[in-house]
């Protein structure tokens, strides 16, 4: 009877390391994969930066040689112009914006399952929450944000008031 006792002893100190390797296991999984989505956000932000300068840079472009006396450019065909490179990025942008929002969301899921200990963890998922497929519904749920429309509306107003010169 006592050999009993002994034997059962080390295997429950077996399954508690056992448990314990495996929480310690997903933890480091978590934690690398909150990581790659937090490089994923930041790189997804600073392409937001470059798609913004380069259309800014292009309507500022369009916008002085509209208002230079060197090149004739009547109001219609900068109006055309600015407002289809404005909506050519904003567009590119708002496709950009559903990879963030998703890999945003991803980071939330992760932060909450790191927050419990990995308790339920089911990841690794980097490639199922960043999908390649863009749909309607995801640019409206994505893109329709103030902060998106602020800038795109301003660069609107600005080929107006431009225009009126």
């Amino acid at each position: 009877m006592m050999a009993e006792q002994t034997s059962s002893k080390p295997r429950e100190s077996l399954e508690i390391i056992e448990e314990e390797n495996t929480s310690n296991s997903k933890l480091t999984v978590a934690l690398e994969e909150f990581r790659m989505i937090q490089t994923i956000i930041i790189n997804h932000e600073a392409l937001f930066d470059k798609i913004r300068g380069w259309c800014i840079t292009l309507i500022s472009a369009i916008s002085v040689a509209y208002i230079s006396d060197d090149i004739s450019i009547s109001a219609a065909p900068y109006i055309i112009l600015s407002w289809f490179i404005i909506f050519f990025f904003a567009f590119t942008e708002a496709v950009h914006r559903v990879a963030h929002g998703r890999a945003m969301n991803r980071s939330e899921d992760v932060e909450n399952q790191l927050s419990n200990n990995c308790l339920n963890y089911d990841g690794p998922k980097i490639r199922k929450s960043l999908k390649t497929g863009v749909t309607l519904p995801d640019l409206k749920e994505f893109s329709n944000k103030l902060r998106f429309w602020v800038i795109w509306g301003t660069l609107f107003l600005i080929v107006i008031v431009v225009s009126w010169f």
